[in-house]
């Protein structure tokens, strides 16, 4: 008891949400920067083991995720079901993990920033298209499990 070794930990994933914020790896941190982030800002952090002393190896940074859009278009996507605590039409929550195409944006979504959160879809977030390819190029994408939306009237 009392000196007992743990196995070092599994590598942390490039992107994950520890305790309900966006934590990413250095390497993602480095492509978000070339991008129109607007106010989201991401700030350095150590991560430690469950033990609270001992570091994780590795930089990451948390991602304070701070634009939003009104782009989400529940009357043209699948895969999200209303929040019963919100005023009819307000609040909608994804239903499971979705495919390609489940969720249909309006224009709002191809001006400002490259990434965002929407005012209407909690908990997704949104990549323009040049960030997720950028991402998908550097091998991040699948790791992501990014989804494509479409975009009424494109």
């Amino acid at each position: 008891m009392g000196g007992e070794v743990l196995p070092e930990p599994k590598k942390v994933p490039d992107v994950f949400s520890p305790a309900g914020y966006w934590a990413v790896s250095k390497e993602v941190a480095d492509i978000l920067r070339e991008f129109d982030l607007g106010q989201t800002k991401l700030y350095p952090v150590e991560l430690f083991r469950h033990d609270g002393k001992t570091p994780i190896a590795g930089r990451h940074e948390f991602l304070n995720l701070c634009e939003k859009k009104a782009a989400f278009e529940p009357s043209l996507s699948a895969k999200f079901s209303e929040s019963e605590y919100a005023p009819p039409g307000t609040s909608f929550g994804l239903f499971g993990y979705g495919k390609d195409y489940d969720l249909t944006l309006n224009k709002t979504a191809l001006v400002g920033p490259d990434l965002w959160l929407d005012t209407k879809l909690n908990r997704a977030v949104f990549l323009s298209n040049r960030l997720a390819k950028a991402l998908d190029d550097a091998g991040f994408a699948k790791k992501m499990r990014l989804l494509k939306c479409h975009v009424a009237d494109a």
